[in-house]
């Protein structure tokens, strides 16, 4: 899904992304964010630093069936 959403958001863009990406796409910077779940990718860490900072969010409901039991419940507050 986080590779995915970042080709979505790339575009042409995406054939700029190091290799390495695809195989540990987790950001370092995650935030629960309202609309989602947040990947901050900081320049340089998935390709040039003409990509500048890359912030991609996977909405709640795509990843929902991933989720525990608990964070399901702490959403649905």
């Amino acid at each position: 899904m986080i590779i995915n959403a970042v080709k979505n958001k790339l575009g042409e863009d995406y054939e700029s992304v190091n290799e390495e990406f695809e195989s540990s796409p987790v950001a370092g910077i995650i935030h629960l964010v309202k609309d989602g779940v947040q990947f901050d990718y900081q320049h340089y860490e998935i390709g040039p630093g003409s990509l500048r900072q890359v912030s991609i969010t996977i909405p709640y409901d795509k990843i929902k069936p991933y989720m525990t039991e608990e964070a399901k419940n702490i959403l649905n507050e």
